[in-house]
């Protein structure tokens, strides 16, 4: 981790690294300011609607039980609301289909932390609960190296009662598939975007099975026409 920390800081950490923070992950420093990048959202079957974050501490101590502020993708110090404060309920190092229990994790480390996911679309920055810009600045959104969601289906209920749990469903959905777009045309379609059939296949498996328990209609996939000049 050391070895790679300034290609990582360079790569994903958009504030200047001349701060204490910014030096703290040049560093790979577990007493430098807390800065942790939350790249990953993961049901939890047995808390019901939670979910737990996987995250890389890229400088500091993240500790279970301590306050934390996590920040959303579009902070900055004109826009407040993208910011919350948080306490990490619980702290495990995964180890294949186990959990190992923490008390803290230092920089370097990719630990699962719960209790954060209150506030998080896709990815965030968690850095210390009293900080903030100017000195912390928040990481770059995850990459889906190149691929793009092209392919569209429109769903409903089969149901119509139950609209209301399709609808927390898809945003339950697009918590745990990064690259998923969820979205509501102007006709009153509910449409899903990713970037192949067999990953909406994915996506409404989860759907029915895990974040719903219901059934619903699914649209034939459409693809996005792209045009070029020659």
């Amino acid at each position: 981790p050391e070895a790679a920390a300034p290609l990582k800081a360079a790569s994903c950490y958009t504030g200047d690294l001349g701060t204490p923070a910014g030096m703290g992950i040049l560093a790979c420093d577990g007493e430098a300011p807390l800065v942790a990048h939350a790249v990953k959202l993961y049901h939890d079957p047995v808390a019901g609607d939670r979910f737990d974050c996987l995250v890389r501490v890229l400088s500091g101590t993240l500790k279970a039980g301590g306050a934390v502020r996590v920040l959303g993708e579009g902070y900055c110090l004109e826009d407040e609301e993208e910011a919350a404060e948080r306490r990490v309920t619980s702290l495990h190092l995964l180890q294949g289909r186990y959990r190992l229990p923490l008390t803290h994790a230092r920089a370097g480390m990719w630990v699962l932390v719960g209790g954060i996911d209150g506030s998080i679309l896709k990815t965030a920055t968690v850095v210390d609960h009293d900080a903030g810009a100017p000195l912390v600045a928040v990481c770059k959104p995850l990459q889906a190296g190149g691929a793009r969601a092209v392919v569209k289906v429109a769903i409903e209920p089969l149901k119509p009662s139950e609209l209301p749990k399709m609808v927390e469903a898809t945003r339950k959905l697009g918590k745990a598939y990064p690259q998923l777009e969820t979205h509501v045309e102007e006709s009153g379609e509910h449409v899903l975007l990713g970037a192949g059939e067999l990953y909406l296949d994915c996506v409404l498996h989860d759907l029915r099975k895990v974040y719903a328990d219901m059934e619903v209609k699914v649209a034939d996939p459409a693809v996005a026409l792209c045009e070029t000049v020659a």
